[in-house]
């Protein structure tokens, strides 16, 4: 997924605080976690800033997929290897199997691969729910970068 650093870059720089932000930068940050949206950034709606805009707009629809953990699985680059369900370390304490590199039977794993794909199943069980998400194990291991973690 996008960085900070990336985000900033794409509005337009002008620190103007017409938003409520103290700088572009803390505007960036809060857009990244889903507290402010587009339309607070004025100086976007002036046409010299379009492209920056669109892109904007871009990482924005991504975010909306993120599900409270902020984990983003792109299907069409998942190849359903089941990396990350073994991987994780809500799996082998709720279903052994799982950490055995077997599909997990039980439902309170965090992910299972489902037709092929690699879907989050049981979102409270996360151990990114709530204000900790340090844990990006899942994304570590994916090896077609297909888990992003905004």
């Amino acid at each position: 997924m996008v960085s900070l650093m990336e985000a900033y870059k794409k509005l337009p720089g002008t620190n103007c605080r017409k938003c409520g932000e103290n700088s572009c930068m803390s505007f960036a940050m809060k857009l990244l976690r889903g507290e402010v949206g587009l339309s607070k950034c004025t100086p976007l709606k002036d046409p010299k800033f379009r492209e920056k805009k669109k892109e904007l707009e871009k990482i924005t629809s991504e975010l909306g997929k993120a599900e409270e953990t902020g984990l983003v699985i792109n299907e069409e680059t998942c190849n359903g290897c089941g990396n990350c369900v073994i991987a994780c370390p809500v799996s082998p304490m709720e279903d052994p199997s799982a950490g055995g590199g077997k599909d997990p039977e039980s439902k309170d794993v965090v992910l299972a691969v489902v037709d092929g794909k690699i879907r989050l199943i049981n979102i409270k069980k996360c151990r990114r729910s709530g204000e900790d998400k340090r844990c990006r194990i899942c994304a570590d291991v994916c090896p077609t970068g297909s888990i992003d973690l905004v």
